[in-house]
């Protein structure tokens, strides 16, 4: 979708370019009618013969200045583009509405999914009535702090929706405001009460300087989006997140995550952007029997909180709802008084690969959310240890600000596992290949639990975490 800098382009190209404001519209052809707004009659009769004076901008929205004080607002929505044609220029089969002028040009509307709208209004109050009358200031207009404060510190809801919300700020869509949560360093899923005065003001700022920068480059050719027929934006090489979901953080090099607000992807750095309604999280990784445990009792002695994440998946498999969707993908999977035979789970996931990726694909996304939901519970200011096995693959990383892994000789790790259960090949098939080498470059700290307690303890107080 074409948000601010690209629909200023658009304006810019039709104004200075295709000299639009110097024709007269001599006859309306609607091709689609739901493009049309109310009567579609009274747009086609009352545009003959007016002249477009000027075309201007509110948000994501182009507005035709005609003569005798009529108004066209246009939203081109997904896909909507305008081209000016010379009038012996065949029609395709997207142009849905076209303007002939009296110079032997027409504009073309042109949308290939429909759902672009425009509406013929009055210039007296066009900005009074919808649907420019439930839109919100630019960030380029003068918005105060207090405006601010009232529409964002008061919600519960993620910054990414707050600043997709065109009646608080108008003009910024999925791309902008994925960059403008990485550039003032803020996570998209914080919540609008946990922001400061200074995060606010720094997001208007933000607002600003990219959108310019993004305006000067002609917008973000993303997909579809063109300022005119062959001609793209030149912003999409200069993002930072948008679209780079896995390669490294331009900052810190950490691999940038993509999740989903509220239906929208939404691209951003797990490290470099704080959700500042969590508290600081210490995550622990490490393979079976390398002394995660043990690494977490040292750490609750220092002040922190422990969650245990082996709670909360027992928790997780409590959940009927759960039980049947595993059921569904391990049919033979026997549930005996309300509970999950987790050894038969274990044996049954070394021996099904395709079996253990479906599970683990489906568990995640609910153990992240109730992960969130407990770390939110916990809230800023506090500090957390959290004993993860799986953290990358979870994806669980996303809630650390630091990492600690740690390593074990196999052979330390076989003798500990066979003086723990005696089964210990079991659980080595289980923890095969359990870091990637890349994985082991996410950690900030990594240690080597090949001693006994009092060395891991050491080692640990020369973290300084």
């Amino acid at each position: 979708m074409p948000e601010l800098p690209e629909v200023n382009n658009i304006i810019n190209y039709l104004k200075n370019h295709e000299h639009l404001t110097t024709k007269t519209i001599c006859k309306v052809d609607v091709l689609y009618d739901y493009t049309i707004e109310g009567s579609k009659d009274y747009f086609i009769n009352a545009l003959k013969n007016k002249r477009i004076l000027d075309i201007t901008q509110k948000g994501k929205y182009i507005i035709f200045h005609l003569s005798d004080d009529l108004v066209i607002v246009s939203h081109l929505r997904m896909e909507g583009k305008y081209f000016v044609k010379n009038e012996d220029v065949e029609n395709t089969k997207h142009d849905l509405v076209i303007f002939h002028f009296t110079d032997n040009t027409k504009l073309v509307y042109n949308d290939t999914r429909k759902f672009g709208r425009m509406i013929l209004l009055n210039e007296k109050n066009y900005l009074s009535v919808p649907p420019l009358s439930k839109v919100g200031p630019e960030p380029f207009e003068n918005i105060s702090i207090a405006y601010l404060k009232e529409n964002y510190q008061t919600k519960n809801i993620a910054l990414k929706q707050l600043l997709l919300d065109q009646s608080i700020i108008s003009g910024i869509g999925n791309i902008y405001a994925d960059e403008i949560c990485f550039d003032t360093k803020l996570n998209p899923r914080t919540p609008g009460k946990f922001l400061s005065d200074d995060d606010l003001l720094n997001i208007v700022s933000s607002a600003r300087k990219i959108l310019t920068l993004a305006i000067n480059f002609g917008g973000s050719t993303i997909k579809t989006y063109h300022i005119a027929e062959d001609k793209e934006g030149n912003y999409q090489s200069h993002l930072n997140v948008y679209n780079r979901e896995n390669q490294p953080c331009k900052r810190c090099g950490y691999p940038l995550r993509k999740i989903f607000l509220n239906g929208r992807g939404t691209t951003f750095c797990p490290r470099c952007q704080v959700d500042k309604s969590l508290p600081f999280v210490l995550a622990l990784t490490g393979p079976i029997a390398s002394g995660k445990s043990s690494v977490n009792a040292y750490f609750v002695k220092q002040g922190f909180i422990s969650l245990d994440l082996d709670n909360i998946v027992h928790e997780v498999y409590k959940d009927k709802t759960v039980q049947k969707e595993i059921k569904n993908i391990i049919p033979s999977l026997k549930i005996v008084e309300g509970n999950i035979d987790r050894l038969y789970l274990k044996q049954y996931l070394i021996n099904h690969k395709a079996a253990k990726n479906d599970l683990e694909n489906y568990l995640y996304e609910g153990l992240y959310n109730l992960v969130l939901k407990k770390l939110r519970k916990i809230g800023p200011g506090k500090k957390v240890v959290m004993d993860v096995p799986l953290l990358f693959k979870s994806h669980l990383d996303d809630f650390a600000n630091k990492i600690l892994l740690i390593q074990i000789n196999p052979n330390i790790q076989r003798e500990r596992l066979e003086k723990r259960s005696g089964n210990s090949d079991l659980y080595l098939k289980l923890n095969k290949s359990y870091f990637e080498q890349e994985d082991i470059k996410k950690a900030d700290f990594v240690i080597s639990n090949n001693s006994n307690l009092e060395d891991l303890y050491k080692e640990l107080d020369n973290l300084n975490i």
